[in-house]
């Protein structure tokens, strides 16, 4: 199992990650009967954490 680190340089982590991207989420993916961003992850839960988290744009990373 991997161990946790910590990171000292963010910039750095977060630029060898990729490009960082943004935008409206991409609901197409099912899980089970709840739909789910295909870019970042988000499930789409019916409270109003998730209403607001569906509201603020997409980030996602892609790879170099």
């Amino acid at each position: 199992m991997p161990e946790w680190r910590k990171v000292k340089d963010v910039a750095r982590f977060l630029a060898d990650k990729g490009q960082r991207r943004t935008g409206p989420h991409a609901m197409t993916g099912r899980v089970l009967n709840w739909a789910h961003c295909s870019r970042c992850g988000l499930l789409a839960l019916k409270n109003d954490a998730t209403r607001r988290a569906l509201k603020e744009p997409c980030v996602w990373y892609e790879d170099p």
